[in-house]
């Protein structure tokens, strides 16, 4: 009995430093602490444009090195790596996962060509099937993709860029 008050002081402990403390601000849904879950919207006008992570219960904007690619993720649920600012409602991300985009976990990296075919290397590498031009054309961006798993590699079906070549 000892233990298990133990080991459920401990994960309420964890989940109350996930989260941000107490009071509002930071306040979402964590799955480990500085991890924050949740959908990428776009906020604001131009020019002051501001990428936000919305959770059911509360909202965050996004901060450092990883803003733009976040930029062009809107819509996407992901989870961010990072801690609180100090400003209100604000996150600095450290690093992110892209959980689902239309409800699909997508294939993520960046697109290259051997031997005459497109690859997409990421976490692991995939032959691209039939790849339509557009994404063709994005040699050296980093993409993510969802598409039929086939024999000899992925058809993409719908695809969007995160960053751009570097070329």
């Amino acid at each position: 009995m000892r233990d298990l008050k133990r080991v459920l002081l401990f994960g309420m402990g964890t989940a109350l430093a996930g989260c941000g403390g107490g009071g509002g601000g930071n306040q979402m849904a964590a799955t480990v602490p500085g991890t924050l879950v949740g959908e990428i919207m776009l906020t604001g006008s131009a020019p002051a444009i501001q990428v936000t992570l919305v959770s059911e219960s509360s909202s965050v904007d996004l901060v450092g090195e990883w803003r733009s690619e976040l930029e062009n993720l809107a819509g996407a649920e992901v989870a961010v790596r990072g801690k609180p600012t100090g400003q209100p409602r604000e996150f600095q991300v450290s690093s992110y996962e892209i959980r689902s985009i239309a409800g699909e976990r997508p294939l993520v990296g960046t697109l290259a060509e051997r031997d005459g075919e497109l690859w997409l290397d990421g976490n692991e590498s995939v032959r691209l099937v039939s790849a339509p031009a557009g994404l063709r054309n994005q040699l050296g961006a980093k993409v993510w993709v969802l598409g039929r798993r086939m024999e000899g590699g992925v058809h993409p079906q719908t695809y969007g860029v995160i960053r751009a070549s570097r070329e």
